[in-house]
């Protein structure tokens, strides 16, 4: 396993503190379950139950102490937690207590809970996630848009979560650090060439722009396989950190979660696994088309819903894009290929690239499955011509 940056054993005695303040006795075991590029998670166990701790460092531990990061961060986390609780209920586990320092905060423990990515790695398929993500992205979009009168949101949330520091650093991981020197030419599987460039580099600028400009609703940011929480026996599905969460474009985390779940359609693929494939095209069909359900009850003119349905769906394949090049040329690649043996890996990498060709470059999809298949496509360079195929 990878060895992340930790924060000095010192910090426990805080966290034992917090743990037996929130669960009101003596804290008799602290296990540190951290396995996330950020933070700190641990779970506290007492007489009264167990409580989930969640502690901000004051650096990203997958880079170390080089790259100093806002303790501060938790705040705004917990606020989200909180907006979209009362947007989504019962999608989000319950927030507890921040504490008065505010970089420990206290969620609720999801019993029998794990995440999706490490699910479908193990051959694990549990029925209705895409459609409950569908459900929750729709929730989003409707509740929490600012012009939306009757949520329940706090007027104010959009001054209050100003996570400005959250929103760079994203800003930058996403749309910057890929196209760095030093991360460029370290990745053989990229296929260089000056049209592969210009695709690449209008493509960040593109959703660059996007993120940074639109305020649609408040997103959730980071919403990929590992931040979802799955049940296989109860089938309970739960959203978890939130800790990018920020106003922008809604097809930015449709984008980002259908980039995942076809990195992962990529890895059944070249494992052989046909149940994972066929299970993870209906996952996707699923979210999208349980978000679209819920448009007529967001906007009320068909023809209106016809364009929008358009954009959105353009939007979408441009940030799944993104999130697939970031993913495999940036500093956060995903378990899902770095735990293949290096032929299958080199393979999915082929795989995902002509993946992300397609998305970044295609004309605007009409259909879904005009953008979720990959349809066949030819650049204007002869050389590079590829015709994709539909993995599922």
């Amino acid at each position: 396993m990878e060895k992340l940056a930790r924060v000095a054993d010192d910090q426990e005695p805080e966290v034992m503190s917090f743990g037996r303040a929130v669960l009101g006795g003596r804290v008799h075991s602290l296990e540190e379950v951290s396995h996330g590029n950020i933070n700190r998670i641990f779970i506290a166990r007492a007489e009264a139950g167990e409580v989930v701790i969640k502690m901000a460092v004051p650096f990203v531990r997958k880079l170390g102490l080089s790259s100093p990061l806002t303790v501060g961060r938790l705040q705004s986390e917990a606020l989200a937690l909180q907006v979209h609780s009362l947007v989504a209920p019962g999608l989000l586990p319950q927030l507890l207590s921040l504490d008065p320092t505010k970089t420990m905060m206290a969620i609720e423990y999801l019993r029998g809970h794990s995440d999706w990515r490490e699910q479908l790695g193990a051959g694990i398929y549990v029925a209705g996630v895409g459609s409950t993500l569908g459900l929750y992205l729709a929730q989003i979009m409707r509740k929490t848009r600012p012009d939306y009168p009757r949520s329940g949101v706090p007027v104010d949330v959009a001054a209050t979560l100003g996570n400005i520091a959250m929103r760079s650093f994203s800003e930058n991981v996403i749309f910057v650090a890929p196209f760095s020197k030093k991360i460029w030419t370290s990745r053989p599987s990229l296929k260089t060439s000056q049209d592969v460039e210009r695709i690449a580099f209008a493509l960040a600028e593109r959703t660059r722009w996007l993120f940074t400009t639109r305020r649609d609703c408040l997103l959730h940011g980071d919403l990929h396989t590992g931040a979802v929480l799955v049940n296989p026996l109860s089938s309970s599905i739960k959203v978890i950190d939130l800790e990018f969460a920020n106003y922008g474009p809604v097809s930015f985390d449709i984008g980002v979660i259908l980039a995942h779940l076809k990195i992962a359609q990529i890895r059944a693929h070249v494992l052989g696994d046909r149940k994972g494939m066929v299970y993870l095209d209906q996952q996707a069909q699923d979210l999208w088309h349980g978000f679209l359900r819920a448009l007529p009850d967001i906007f009320e003119s068909p023809a209106w819903i016809e364009r929008l349905t358009e954009q959105l769906l353009q939007e979408t394949s441009w940030f799944a894009a993104m999130e697939l090049f970031r993913r495999t040329h940036g500093v956060f690649p995903v378990s899902d290929l770095e735990t293949l043996p290096a032929q299958h890996k080199r393979d999915a990498e082929e795989r995902i690239f002509d993946t992300w060709l397609s998305w970044a470059d295609a004309p605007s999809p009409r259909t879904f499955d005009d953008y979720w298949g990959v349809v066949p496509m030819t650049l204007k360079d002869p050389a590079l011509s590829t015709q994709f195929r539909k993995i599922a």
